[in-house]
């Protein structure tokens, strides 16, 4: 199984960043972040509210039953990126490569459905890893059987 945890795609949702004349004072992104985490609210994960990180952007976390997970989305300006990890996946799960939790799983298709009927956002990519430096186009859908 192939799990894709980074997305790209434009948003229509309104410019909220805040400047002032020594630059950001609020990166934006955050409406956008609220919006990815009402989703994940509706579908019956416990989200917390996204917290500013500067240039980085902003992130908040959930969880799915009591396994939790982080969120992470960047304004680049022609789209945004958007980030989603499984936090309690281990560096020895990496090391022998084991099957991603079944919850991760599930939470990526979820997010990629609500994402993908809400006409706000558009052009949605997802990509591996090793991808996120490349000008590959990335994939339709997080998770793969390849």
């Amino acid at each position: 199984m192939m799990v894709r945890p980074w997305a790209e795609f434009v948003s229509d949702l309104p410019d909220d960043g805040v400047e002032d004349d020594t630059g950001f004072v609020l990166y934006p992104g955050r409406g956008v972040a609220e919006a990815i985490g009402e989703h994940l609210n509706k579908a019956g994960y416990r989200v917390s509210p996204p917290e500013h990180q500067w240039e980085r952007g902003w992130d908040f976390e959930f969880w799915a039953s009591e396994r939790r997970f982080w969120c992470q989305v960047s304004d680049l300006d022609e789209y945004f990126l958007l980030v989603c990890r499984d936090m309690q996946r281990t560096l020895t799960d990496n090391l022998f490569r084991r099957p991603p939790n079944a919850l991760y799983v599930e939470v990526l298709n979820r997010l990629n459905g609500a994402l993908t009927e809400d006409s706000r956002f558009h052009d949605i990519r997802w990509k591996l890893d090793k991808e996120m430096s490349t000008d590959l186009p990335g994939a339709s859908s997080p998770v793969s059987a390849d």
